[in-house]
C-alpha cells in the first residue's frame, strides 16, 4: 500500500509577522487554543473514519502554520497523540515541525523529543541585522546558530527557512546568511521570495 504524508495546518503564533502571507493570527488566550485543539481533533477523527485511511501507511506527519508549538504545550501534545492514534504513524514515520529559533531551548527540544518529532524546520528568514529585527525576529543573529547545533545535537533533523528579495536585504547579506547556515550545519534549507500583495 503505497505511503500518504499527513499535514496539520496550526494558524497561530506568538506575533503575525509583516512578511508572513500565510493564514496566521496572533494566539491570546487558553480558551482559543483549546476549542482550536478540540476541533481539529474531531476532524482528524473524521478523516481516520474514512475507509482504508486508518490501515495507509503515513511517511511524513508535518505540522505547520503559523507556528505549531505556539499553543500551550498540553493542547499540542494532545493533537500529536491524537494523530498516532489515528494513522498508521510507525517508527519510521518523520513528525515535522515548523517553529522559530527562539523556541529551540533545552525544554522546547525535550518537550518535542518527548512526543517522538524527528524534524524541525526554523523560521529564520535573514541572518542580515537589522533586518532580522525589522522582521519580528526576537532572537539575534549570533543566537540562531548556537540554537540550530541544539537542535542537532538532540537528534533533530534541522532545517531553515529563508527569503530573498526583501526591502533593504543586500545580496552580500543575503549571501552570506546562506554561508552562516550550512556553517551552522544546518540539514536542509527552503528559499522563499518576498511577494508584495
Amino acid at each position: 500500500m503505497d505511503a500518504v504524508s499527513v499535514y496539520v495546518h496550526i494558524p497561530f503564533c506568538r506575533s503575525k509577522c509583516g512578511f508572513c502571507d500565510c493564514l496566521s493570527v496572533p494566539i491570546t488566550d487558553n480558551e482559543t487554543a483549546s476549542r482550536f485543539t478540540d476541533k481539529l481533533i474531531n476532524e482528524i477523527e473524521l478523516w481516520a473514519a474514512l475507509p482504508k485511511i486508518e490501515r495507509m501507511p503515513v511517511s511524513v506527519v508535518y505540522l505547520g502554520g503559523g507556528t505549531p508549538n505556539s499553543l500551550p504545550d498540553n493542547c499540542f501534545e494532545r493533537i500529536v497523540l491524537e494523530l498516532k492514534k489515528a494513522f498508521n504513524i510507525g517508527a519510521d514515520t518523520q513528525i515535522s515541525v515548523e517553529c522559530t529559533a527562539g523556541f529551540l531551548n533545552y525544554d522546547g527540544l525535550s518537550f518535542l523529543k518527548s512526543l517522538g518529532v524527528s524534524r524541525i524546520s526554523i523560521g529564520v528568514q535573514t541572518l542580515e541585522e537589522p533586518l532580522r529585527f525589522k522582521l519580528g525576529r526576537k532572537l539575534n543573529t549570533d543566537a540562531v546558530p548556537d540554537r540550530i547545533q541544539k537542535s542537532k545535537d538532540a537528534g533533530f533533523v534541522t532545517c531553515a527557512d529563508i527569503i530573498y528579495g526583501l526591502p533593504d536585504q543586500t545580496i552580500d547579506g543575503y549571501i552570506q546568511t546562506v554561508e552562516q547556515l550550512i556553517a551552522a550545519g544546518i540539514d536542509g534549507l527552503s528559499t522563499y521570495r518576498f511577494n508584495l500583495l
